[in-house]
């Protein structure tokens, strides 16, 4: 059944505590998925934490690094540096749990026994950014909307806590910057803390003449861009369609996050100029993926993401073969919208008149 649906996608969408042991970073499997090789790096860096082994921790970031290693949908295993302070939301970084030294004084040891560590510094900006989110509370938004509820309180202690961030990612740059997530999430937190968009530009432009292949900065600024107000989706969509060029895949990614940042305050569709046939084959791709690179039940998810997207799009042929794709696994609520329900798009689609198959893209 998935064959032939994949097939009639073919003909609609065309050609598309410190250790002093030398340690080694683990291999993971050829055939993982990407779900899979995503928990294992998180988690990696997780246990490597708790074990305080952080020349393992260095000795990991320098192969990901050097490997540029990338999982088949697209995403880097780099990103997941994240799981360097997994777990630790709600515990004040200043705080000693269980008698260990607080994560601020374990990270600082780090920092003092490998002053050239490519990950130390911006462990500490991830555990001042991680803290600064929880002090912030909930009913937070960006300046140019109003919010109902929002605690002022944590407003100001969001942004003392991010500047200490902003604060590490600079005084660790001459070694951090080794590595291109330094860029990554230094974008993030100047977009965070609102800093003027010339100074995410002079970051964007540094970090992708230096590291190039390393999508995730292109993705960072976008979210940057969101949180900053000098912005337009005329603006927006230069930027992407020069960041992508004739990738289709980074193309449809770039979108996504804008629309993911911009959920809550406009429409993809109406209020941008993304080009819907080039989307609609970024997205594609997703489905080419080899069946041992999924993990088990979530194989319908590029289905589902394309069916949501395609419903906004209006492109009901595409909307009723996605559907036919995504019937094995979850429903995968969060990829769709509170106004395009799966429900309120499968009764547009029985509604609609039959279309002809959109004209494929170039692909690239």
């Amino acid at each position: 059944m998935k064959a032939k649906i994949f097939g009639l996608f073919l003909c609609l969408l065309g050609p598309a505590g410190i250790s002093a042991q030398v340690s080694t970073p683990p291999a993971y499997p050829l055939f993982a998925s990407p779900a899979d090789l995503h928990f294992h790096a998180r988690e990696e860096f997780y246990d490597l934490m708790k074990k305080d082994d952080y020349a393992a921790i260095d000795a990991l970031v320098a192969a990901l690094i050097a490997e540029k290693r990338k999982l088949p949908d697209g995403d880097w295993q780099l990103s997941d540096m994240g799981g360097l302070v997994l777990h630790h939301d709600g515990i004040d970084p200043e705080e000693k749990i269980g008698g260990r030294p607080s994560l601020k004084d374990r990270i600082r040891a780090w920092q003092r026994r490998n002053p050239a560590s490519p990950a130390a510094g911006i462990a500490e900006a991830l555990m001042w950014r991680v803290w600064a989110g929880d002090l912030r509370g909930t009913g937070f938004d960006r300046p140019r909307f109003n919010v109902q509820g929002a605690n002022p309180k944590g407003q100001v202690l969001f942004k003392t806590y991010m500047q200490k961030a902003y604060q590490a990612l600079q005084a660790h740059k001459p070694a951090a910057a080794v590595n291109p997530y330094w860029y990554e999430i230094m974008l993030r937190v100047q977009g965070e803390l609102y800093r003027p968009r010339a100074e995410l530009e002079k970051t964007y432009r540094e970090g992708i003449a230096r590291y190039p292949w390393y999508e995730p900065i292109h993705s960072a600024m976008i979210l940057g861009l969101a949180w900053n107000e000098d912005h337009s989706p005329l603006a927006i969509a230069g930027f992407i369609e020069k960041a992508a060029e004739r990738n289709n895949r980074l193309y449809a990614r770039l979108w996504q996050d804008w629309d993911k940042a911009e959920s809550q305050h406009g429409n993809l569709f109406e209020d941008t100029p993304v080009n819907w046939p080039r989307m609609r084959n970024g997205l594609s791709e997703g489905l080419t993926l080899p069946a041992p690179e999924r993990l088990q039940g979530f194989d319908g998810l590029p289905y589902v993401r394309l069916a949501s997207y395609a419903c906004r799009a209006r492109d009901w042929p595409t909307y009723r073969l996605a559907r036919a794709g995504s019937v094995i696994g979850g429903r995968f609520e969060s990829e769709w919208r509170q106004s395009y329900s799966e429900d309120i798009c499968n009764r547009f689609a029985e509604n609609a008149p039959n279309e002809p198959a959109p004209v494929p893209v170039e692909k690239t």
